[in-house]
C-alpha cells in the first residue's frame, strides 16, 4: 500500500517560503533611506532624522531650527517692519513759510514777521502761531518710526534732538485738534522739500523776490552785518527761484505783498 502524507495545515501551506509573515510587512519608502538614519523615538511613532545623520551636522542645523521634544523645529525668519498703508496728519494742515532767502537774517524775518502780524490780526481767536527752534527736517516717517535703531539715531542727530522733534510734532498735532488755523514759525525750515518726508503735511507759502536785484538791494540796506552774508542769502534766494511751482500751496509774489 502506498503511505499518503498527512494534509497540510493552512498556516504552512500560506508559509512555503519559509519567511513566516514577513509577506505582509510594508518595506519603509525608499525616500527615508537616503542620506540620513531615522529613529522610532519621535512622538507618535514618527520618525525624526538623528542628530549627525545627514551631511549638514549639528551647527548648520542649530542655525535654522531648534530641538524640542523630539522634532526639530523651523525657526520662523525675523519678520519684515510693517508699514501702514496710510499716513496719520495733523487735523488742521499748519501753515509755514518759506522765502524769500534764508530765516535768522533781517530781510526774510522782516517779511515773515509782517505777514504773521496780519494772519494773528485777520484772524483773531481762530489763529495759533507758534515758534519752533527743533529741527523739523527731522521728523520724518523713517527716524521717528524706528527710534530704536542706533544706527539712525547716529546718522541723523543725538538722541536728545530726536526727542525734541518728536516732542515738537506731537505738540502741533494737539495744536491741530482745536481746529483753528495753526501757523508755524520754523526757524531751521527754508526749503519745501526739508518737511517733504514728514507727517506734517503743511501747508508750504512762499514768500518770493522774484528780482534778484531787488532782493540784493534789500540785503544791502540792513547795513554792513547783512552785506557780510550777502552771498549765502543770494545762493538760498537762487534755490527757491527754481523750485517748479507745484512744491508749493501759495506764492505770494512781491507785487501781491
Amino acid at each position: 500500500p502506498t503511505l499518503a502524507h498527512p494534509p497540510s495545515s493552512p498556516r504552512r501551506a500560506g508559509n512555503a517560503s519559509g519567511l513566516g509573515d514577513s509577506g505582509n510587512r510594508r518595506s519603509p519608502p525608499p525616500s527615508l533611506g537616503k542620506g540620513r538614519s531615522w529613529s522610532g523615538g519621535g512622538p507618535r511613532g514618527r520618525a525624526v532624522p538623528r542628530a549627525g545623520g545627514d551631511g549638514e551636522g549639528a551647527a548648520g542645523r542649530a542655525e535654522r531650527s531648534r530641538f524640542w521634544g523630539g522634532v526639530y523645529v523651523p525657526v520662523s525668519p525675523p519678520q519684515t517692519q510693517h508699514i501702514p498703508p496710510y499716513d496719520v496728519v495733523p487735523s488742521m494742515r499748519p501753515v509755514v513759510l518759506v522765502g524769500p532767502s534764508l530765516k535768522g537774517y533781517e530781510v526774510t524775518d522782516m517779511m515773515q514777521k509782517a505777514l504773521f502780524d496780519f494772519l494773528k490780526h485777520r484772524f483773531d481767536g481762530r489763529i495759533s502761531i507758534t515758534h519752533i527752534t527743533a529741527d523739523l527736517s527731522l521728523a520724518k516717517r523713517s527716524i521717528l518710526n524706528n527710534l530704536g535703531k542706533q544706527a539712525i539715531l547716529e546718522r541723523s542727530t543725538t538722541r536728545s534732538s530726536i526727542a525734541e522733534v518728536q516732542s515738537e510734532t506731537e505738540r502741533i498735532f494737539e495744536l491741530a485738534k482745536s481746529l483753528q488755523l495753526v501757523v508755524l514759525d520754523a526757524d531751521t525750515i527754508n526749503h519745501p522739500a526739508q518737511l517733504a518726508k514728514t507727517s506734517l503735511a503743511p501747508i508750504i507759502v512762499y514768500v518770493k523776490v522774484s528780482s534778484p536785484k531787488v532782493l540784493q538791494r534789500l540785503i544791502k540796506s540792513r547795513g554792513k552785518s547783512q552785506v557780510k552774508h550777502l552771498n549765502v542769502q543770494m545762493m538760498a534766494a537762487d534755490k527757491l527761484v527754481q523750485c517748479p511751482p507745484e512744491l508749493f500751496d501759495v506764492i505770494l509774489d512781491e507785487n501781491q505783498l
